[in-house]
């Protein structure tokens, strides 16, 4: 369906969305600014598809840069309650 990053760019939200659907892999979400942001690992890249709070259709779907999805969503986990240490 796509060459990688480039192909992503080329599509549109329901290609992008159907493409999460069949082969991306859910890995967390987060609130921003009024919006759930869901990160999905596909191939070898992240994608975030953007939900606003108390709705249930995709706004948009955008690549999401390794180095941010780190600081975007490691912060989040707690380890110590995760392993139930705390």
């Amino acid at each position: 369906m796509m060459a990688g990053k480039k192909g992503f760019a080329s599509l549109s939200l329901n290609e992008r969305l159907n493409l999460l659907k069949s082969k991306g892999r859910f890995v967390a979400t987060r609130g921003y600014a009024g919006f759930q942001v869901h990160l999905y690992a596909v191939e070898h890249y992240y994608c975030e598809a953007w939900q606003r709070l108390g709705h249930t259709q995709v706004q948009w779907i955008e690549l999401a840069p390794a180095d941010l999805v780190a600081d975007n969503y490691l912060l989040q986990v707690d380890i110590k309650q995760e392993l139930g240490l705390q």
